[in-house]
């Protein structure tokens, strides 16, 4: 009989107090693997790709699925670890071990953000996220389409502006507009010139329901068109945001949850532009104000190979340096640098918010999850958190930067698929921002 050795990792330690890169103590230079047969059942072929190989490179024993399909998949005898998407884990296992967490709507589903966020703000005013949340308001229309017209409406109504006498006579637009009420009074108490408001579905995705608007008459009307979505949020448009080379950006940022609970950002970070260029009060050109991929992909101006970068790269440089926006490279540099460590920061509390909110974010021991985040910033340099995408879309990482996604799997399955007898601070492209067990990690 011939004993096989598990393969080992190596990786260092990186000091965050004060930057430094410091050697790990020898009982964690090396780490044994957790798992050994991994199920992987993810629909997209360039992530699958991109994890088979991964997987391979570590020399985990790899078993397909059939990368389709909508039902639960009980994982195969001999495979200890399911990296599937999370429609297909069978969560009625007895021990699930998995690439999502089961419960994780309050962060998914963007009303839950909000209020979620808004409860931990106003029980801590001095939080990041005071400032790095653009205000925003929950509209649950669920009433309209569930009650019909007249039915139950004087219910809905107690403790509304409209008297519940006579509600019987109350038509559905009419209660259309008690439940956008609270837009109606934010709208009122912002009211500036050239005030722009952000409307999107709570639950929708890749671009889909999301509307800018100025006055409150516009919000009654989509949601009125829109009746198969039933919660909305309304946010504050950031109508100031930084540019490259005059178009719009945002960034997304990969993250991974791990267990119960640290969270590792990963630094290489994407920056993603319109095709066409960013004019504030032109709003007939949607693409030049939604960044998403997937909308940008009808603009006939997008390019990915002019419009997809990775924050802090020479070509990001490049494009401040000739913007004017930063005096030299190394102006350049240590705005980029300071991006990121404020994204750390806001990432850390954001974690922190949901620490006792077991209902609507449960963290699970041998579960990990990736989750794409979604920043702005202004041209005071102001970041902004703006959603939390479970399970996001790798691909918008395209071709020329595949290597991040690679990076990015690599550093996964390091962290989460061997032992560590402490959760290390760096490994690879990820930083541990946030451990519960040590509360916060300063960065």
């Amino acid at each position: 009989m011939s004993l096989q050795l598990q393969p080992t990792i190596k990786f260092s330690v990186l000091n965050l107090a004060n930057g430094n890169e410091s050697q790990p103590e020898k009982s964690t230079s090396h780490a044994r693997r957790k798992y050994n047969r991994i199920y992987l059942d993810i629909d997209e072929p360039y992530t699958r790709s991109i994890i088979h190989h991964a997987l391979a490179s570590r020399h985990f024993h790899v078993t397909l699925g059939a990368g389709e399909g909508m039902e639960a998949v009980e994982l195969p005898a001999d495979c200890d670890f399911s990296w599937s998407e999370y429609e297909r884990i069978h969560w009625q296992q007895t021990h699930v071990r998995a690439s999502s967490y089961r419960i994780r709507k309050g962060l998914s589903r963007k009303a839950q953000l909000a209020l979620y966020l808004n409860r931990h703000v106003s029980k801590h005013p001095m939080s990041v996220l005071k400032q790095a949340v653009p205000e925003t308001v929950i509209l649950d229309t669920w009433a309209v389409w569930e009650t019909g017209n007249g039915a139950n409406m004087a219910e809905f109504l107690v403790g509304s502006s409209v008297s519940a006498s006579g509600s019987n006579n109350i038509n559905q637009r009419q209660l259309l507009e008690q439940c956008l009420e609270p837009a109606k009074l934010l709208m009122e108490s912002r009211l500036v010139e050239e005030a722009v408001w952000i409307l999107k579905g709570s639950t929708v995705n890749k671009g889909v329901g999301i509307y800018l608007v100025h006055v409150y008459e516009q919000i009654v009307d989509i949601c009125w068109s829109e009746s198969d979505i039933r919660e909305w949020v309304l946010q504050r448009y950031i109508s100031n945001p930084l540019t490259l080379r005059k178009r719009k950006f945002h960034i997304r940022a990969y993250i991974v949850a791990v267990g119960a609970l640290q969270v590792y950002f990963s630094n290489d970070c994407l920056a993603l532009m319109s095709g066409t260029a960013y004019r504030r009060n032109n709003f007939d050109q949607l693409t030049a104000h939604i960044t998403n991929t997937a909308y940008q992909e009808i603009d006939p101006n997008f390019c990915e190979k002019e419009c997809v970068h990775q924050w802090g790269s020479d070509a990001v440089l490049t494009m401040l340096m000739r913007d004017g926006t930063c005096q030299d490279i190394h102006d350049a540099r240590s705005r980029s640098d300071k991006v990121l460590l404020d994204m750390h920061a806001i990432v850390s509390e954001l974690f922190r918010a949901y620490e006792t909110e077991f209902g609507v974010f449960s963290p699970m021991e041998d579960c990990f999850e990736h989750y794409g985040l979604d920043f702005v910033i202004d041209t005071e340099w102001q970041v902004y958190l703006l959603e939390v995408n479970p399970g996001p879309d790798f691909k918008q990482t395209g071709k020329a930067l595949q290597s991040i996604v690679e990076n990015l799997m690599q550093s996964t399955i390091d962290v989460t698929l061997f032992e560590h007898s402490s959760p290390p601070l760096q490994m690879g492209s990820l930083t541990c921002v946030y451990d519960k067990k040590r509360k916060t990690v300063e960065t």
